[in-house]
């Protein structure tokens, strides 16, 4: 395992080394090996690319590279729309190509200089830089085994309760009750 610090020199080295990158046949998988190799890991370990999947319209594509039940990558070369691959890989999750615990928590999208990071229970995107990337490593947590616990705001009604029960503490107190203990 990695410090922090180690994970953000793999990542500046990554960028800096692919800074280049352009064309998505040719330079894709040697990419996206050397992205895993950031931390740690070998893609051979942990998916495939070129998976095959069922689009929506029934056509067989291939994922760029997938995990099952972690992870699917689109790739597309320099200066190509994101929208499309993001559009490509949600078809591939909503196909029913895919089987119910393969489907990904998190859809990346790439195109060697843009990074787009979706994660599908909650739709939340984050949209950086290649050069960018050392700084949103904590966007792949899951990579690393690592789960992003949210936590919603109390419900009113439990607030509203607390400071009842707060007053009533205070007042019981000035009163000068003596019974159970406060």
């Amino acid at each position: 395992m990695f410090t922090p610090n180690e994970l953000k020199r793999r990542a500046l080295d990554f960028s800096r080394e692919h800074e280049n990158d352009l064309d998505e046949k040719s330079q894709a998988q040697t990419f996206w090996r050397d992205f895993f190799a950031i931390f740690g890991l070998t893609p051979q370990r942990i998916g495939v690319f070129e998976a095959r999947a069922k689009t929506l319209a029934g056509n067989v594509g291939f994922i760029d590279f997938f995990w099952p039940g972690t992870l699917l990558v689109e790739h597309k070369s320099r200066d190509k729309d994101l929208e499309l691959a993001l559009k490509q890989a949600l078809d591939y999750c909503s196909s029913g190509g895919l089987k119910e615990a393969e489907l990904p928590r998190f859809i990346v999208v790439c195109d060697f200089d843009h990074f787009a990071v979706v994660e599908l229970a909650t739709g939340e995107r984050a949209d950086f830089p290649l050069d960018a990337l050392h700084e949103n490593l904590h966007r792949f947590n899951v990579i690393l085994g690592y789960e992003q616990r949210r936590y919603k705001d109390e419900d009113p009604v439990n607030i509203q309760a607390a400071e009842l029960m707060g007053a009533l503490h205070d007042e019981l107190r000035r009163v000068g009750y003596e019974g159970h203990p406060l």
